[in-house]
């Protein structure tokens, strides 16, 4: 098993343009330098639309990442998960080296991290 490393759980969802959709309204991060050198305890803040007409934040990690991705794999997350974001998922616990999330699969994962399930698509 090559599980992800926190470099390749930030590079598949905050560094995959998944925050380029209209309801993804502020994003900060810690342990990235301006090099693009990413640290193992990196973390993020997203503030996202809620789906009725409010925001809600979350900040989180790498752990977080990855248990999200096991809890897609349990078939979580909404109904709107795609069997790409699956795939990806499965790649990304169990080889990395395979995972090629794109910009919609980054936002669905990102997506059940900030608001539980996959609203937006």
């Amino acid at each position: 098993m090559n599980t992800a490393t926190p470099t390749d759980t930030y590079d598949h969802t905050l560094g995959s343009g998944a925050l380029s959709w209209p309801w993804w309204r502020k994003s900060e991060t810690t342990g990235v330098s301006a090099g693009g050198e990413i640290a193992d305890d990196w973390t993020a803040t997203l503030v996202a639309d809620d789906g009725n007409d409010g925001e809600t934040s979350r900040t989180f990690g790498h752990a977080v990442i990855i248990g999200t991705a096991r809890r897609v794999l349990a078939g979580g997350g909404g109904r709107y998960v795609s069997d790409e974001l699956r795939r990806q998922c499965e790649a990304l616990i169990f080889d990395a080296d395979d995972a090629d999330f794109d910009a919609s699969t980054g936002d669905e994962l990102l997506q059940i991290v900030v608001l539980g399930e996959v609203i937006f698509g």
